[in-house]
């Protein structure tokens, strides 16, 4: 198990913490891809603006505004078209 702390200075910390969870899990998923170990390296740092394009990609997804999430929010992620990698990962973490 694995905890990364996700420092922001608003309050949209949500969105970011599946960006970085979701891009942990493929890299756990495939050890020996050095590209998913790069990205996961630079989306986990908090001013990478990777993690913030893929935040803002998550909540067009979603069908959010880049507001503080919810727990019923969090319902959005699930409802929209995910990879079965998504589905899994969250399934893992019980959102």
């Amino acid at each position: 198990m694995s905890i990364v702390t996700i420092r922001k200075n608003d309050e949209l910390c949500a969105v970011p913490a599946l960006v970085v969870g979701i891009a942990h899990y493929e890299m756990k998923a495939n050890p020996s891809n050095l590209k998913l170990k790069l990205d996961y390296d630079q989306v986990e740092k908090t001013d990478h603006p990777l993690q913030n394009n893929r935040a803002m990609d998550l909540y067009e997804k979603a069908g959010l505004v880049p507001d503080p999430v919810t727990s019923k929010d969090l319902d959005n992620f699930k409802r929209f078209s995910l990879t079965t990698k998504l589905k899994s990962y969250l399934h893992d973490i019980s959102i």
